[in-house]
């Protein structure tokens, strides 16, 4: 479906999620997933096998330097 020119996926629970704010796919609720939810699910945290990531969203980029910025942390504290 399109809306503006803009796709629209299917989220959780029946929603529709602007394409745009996507980061990615979880293949086992067969829904697109924003920010939100993928915190509110916990879905990093529990390593879940059924994510798929949009890595060309910001999101990834973000985590990815947080999660860099802890290791250098460490580092220096050990």
């Amino acid at each position: 479906m399109e809306v503006n020119n803009v796709e629209i996926l299917p989220g959780l629970y029946g929603s529709e999620i602007n394409k745009n704010r996507a980061v990615g796919y979880c293949r086992y609720h067969n829904a697109a997933l924003t920010t939100k939810t993928l915190k509110g699910h916990e879905c990093l945290k529990k390593q879940c096998d059924a994510l798929e990531k949009y890595e060309e969203h910001d999101f990834w980029r973000q985590h990815k330097q947080k999660k860099e910025m802890r290791k250098a942390r460490k580092i220096v504290l050990a």
